[in-house]
């Protein structure tokens, strides 16, 4: 039986996997590319097997968005490889986002869909966060493994697998998302305690990331969760005083989440080693100074190489633009610069999407560029009340947050691209024929 719905839903399953490797492309250094011949793969199976393809008009936006892009930097500016990057990026995601719509067609083949990468993406930062974790404490003993050397070159630090920890923080925040989520299904009590302690070890992981985001966004999901919970513990609480009942599955709810957290404490008064060996210290004072430092906005601000340094060379670009430049841009000609004026040499850019828009292709793109983002925040919230829809768009907003302050273009990341620039239409599209 399990095999013939494997057969029968083979591609909703592969093309969910796909999407978990948006997360974990950046976060694992495998060393090769595994998203884009994923991609092509599928799809070219699945045109074999089904003969069809199918192409929401309204995502023809995306393309104009992708042309606009790319206009100004055959007129005004040198291609470079960062263009390349972003240019693929853009093109590689969209041909997903076809067989994305291709397979799934309707309500019932989206839920199956989200609950498969729900779990896919949920287990697979688990691991992740577990092979963090225990890198993080051989780097404590001072053993260096020779594959985190790939991501970078410099060896990652605290308990991430690559050299961003920030994108390695977005896998482990995604995967805490997703858990959450699969706890709302309503499962069985064993999955309930198993997708708890899994959920401790990943918050462990994103602790000791060295990631300033990751740790503020931990925050935020973990005060939202609390007040939920707390919501709904009052809520339970008065509803049996007036009724003196109360369902089986919540009460089994609140009992496994009250077993799993004593569970946890006796485990660290009872096992945990009174005198743990910490030959390399400077590993955890490392990430005390970076925590210590993101209170002290100051000095953030103070180091050359800031993000706040580079939106302000990016204005003074803007600022000595003629008419010309400023309203259609003036191509790729700014990654020189910021190169010039940041490393010596090279290329740089200012780590904010709307600037180099504003850059690259003007105002014009700019308002394009803007323009596109809040109507597919306009289309995530007008389709807020079905629970998928939610899910997506907390992702969407953490993915933003994350990439917003940090991305070169709107191209640059596959999982922005996907997620914020993507899913909104295939979302809105699914709700509608189903109404």
């Amino acid at each position: 039986m399990k095999l013939i719905n494997f057969k029968k839903n083979f591609f909703t399953i592969s093309v969910s996997f796909i999407a978990t490797l948006l997360f974990i492309g950046g976060s694992f250094p495998y060393g090769f590319p595994l998203f884009a011949p994923s991609v092509i793969s599928l799809f070219v199976l699945f045109i074999f097997i089904k003969n069809n393809i199918f192409l929401d008009k309204n995502s023809l936006f995306y393309l104009l968005l992708l042309a606009i892009y790319l206009l100004p930097l055959g007129i005004f500016g040198t291609l470079y490889p960062k263009n390349i990057f972003d240019t693929i990026n853009g093109l590689i995601v969209f041909i997903f986002f076809i067989l994305f719509q291709s397979i799934i067609q309707n309500r019932k083949q989206f839920n199956q869909y989200t609950k498969y990468m729900q779990n896919f993406i949920f287990i697979s930062s688990f691991i992740i966060a577990a092979l963090g974790l225990l890198k993080f404490y051989f780097l404590l003993q001072g053993v260096r493994i020779p594959i985190i050397y790939r991501s970078g070159k410099e060896y990652a630090w605290g308990t991430s697998l690559v050299a961003d920890y920030n994108i390695f923080g977005l896998c482990l925040i995604s995967g805490l998302i997703s858990g959450y989520y699969i706890l709302k299904r309503g499962i069985p009590l064993a999955y309930i305690v198993s997708v708890n302690l899994m959920a401790l070890i990943i918050i462990l992981a994103s602790i000791f990331s060295s990631s300033r985001r990751t740790w503020f966004v931990l925050f935020m999901l973990l005060l939202v969760i609390a007040a939920k919970f707390l919501k709904n513990l009052i809520i339970n609480f008065f509803v049996f005083l007036s009724t003196l009942e109360l369902s089986r599955t919540k009460l089994l709810k609140i009992i496994s989440l009250g077993i799993v957290l004593i569970a946890i404490v006796f485990a660290i008064v009872k096992f945990m080693p009174k005198d743990i060996s910490i030959k390399y210290p400077f590993q955890l004072t490392r990430i005390k100074n970076r925590f210590v430092n993101t209170k002290n906005i100051s000095e953030t601000q103070s180091n050359p190489g800031s993000r706040f340094k580079k939106y302000d060379y990016a204005f003074h670009l803007i600022n000595e633009y003629s008419i010309l430049h400023l309203i259609f841009g003036n191509g790729s000609n700014y990654l020189k610069q910021f190169g010039q004026k940041f490393n010596g040499s090279g290329y740089d850019y200012p780590h904010n999407p709307i600037l180099t828009a504003i850059l690259q292709s003007g105002l014009l793109g700019a308002i394009f560029v803007i323009g596109y983002i809040c109507y597919c925040l306009f289309l995530y919230l007008q389709n807020l009340k079905f629970e998928e829809t939610r899910f997506y768009f907390v992702v969407a907003l953490v993915v933003s947050f994350y990439y917003l302050i940090s991305g070169n273009s709107i191209f640059s990341s596959k999982i922005y691209i996907f997620f914020t620039l993507l899913m909104p239409f295939a979302i809105n599209r699914i709700y509608k024929t189903t109404d």
